[in-house]
């Protein structure tokens, strides 16, 4: 019985472990750190919210959203030229979306705080599926239908998660590591039972 206990419980540790480093990667996809989006959660126009820290750029560009092919949209650093008016993209503070489009909150780099939103071209006559406009910051497109991603003052909601995350996969790592002993010693006491007998 003793035997059966202890390997419910760590069936059971296992797939919570599991199941924990699941749901908090479905809650960290809007913040660009998904590992494998599990949930099949999008954005509109096929872009995509990453996070590009040392692993995979130096200087860290931080939270970057790309499109459909992988090209990058928007991220610290990035320069949008509209017509006359452009910014360099110095952090991206927040994003809201609906269905058909996205806004970027940002930074520029003379510290001004600027709107950037992305929409689906309707005319055919453009090589791009994507039109980028520079907003007003007290523009009224910014209505209730939009979901908002604060980016900013999440932080430390993102390092918890991120913890939460890695705590689940080591958890499932020592639990498999222990269910692997506790198989070797039994199978250990087995062998030495035949031959004792």
């Amino acid at each position: 019985m003793k035997k059966l206990s202890i390997a419910l419980f760590i069936a059971a540790f296992a797939i919570i472990s599991v199941f924990l480093f699941l749901f908090i990667d479905c809650k960290m996809y809007y913040y660009g750190e998904s590992k494998y989006n599990i949930c099949k959660k999008t954005l509109p126009l096929g872009l995509k919210p990453d996070y590009w820290d040392s692993r995979v750029v130096f200087p860290v560009k931080g939270f970057t959203i790309i499109d459909k092919f992988g090209f990058v949209l928007f991220q610290k650093g990035k320069r949008i030229t509209i017509d006359n008016d452009s910014i360099e993209i110095n952090e991206i503070i927040d994003y809201s979306f609906n269905d058909d489009s996205i806004i970027i909150t940002c930074i520029d780099a003379y510290g001004v705080i600027r709107l950037v939103e992305c929409t689906k071209i309707i005319d055919k006559q453009h090589d791009s599926e994507l039109l980028i406009k520079i907003l007003e910051t007290n523009s009224a497109s910014l209505k209730s239908n939009f979901k908002r991603v604060n980016l900013k003052n999440n932080q430390e909601e993102i390092d918890n998660y991120e913890q939460l995350r890695t705590g689940s996969v080591f958890g499932f790592i020592f639990i498999t590591i222990v269910f692997l002993f506790e198989s070797y010693i039994m199978n250990k006491r087995r062998t030495h039972a035949r031959r004792s007998l």
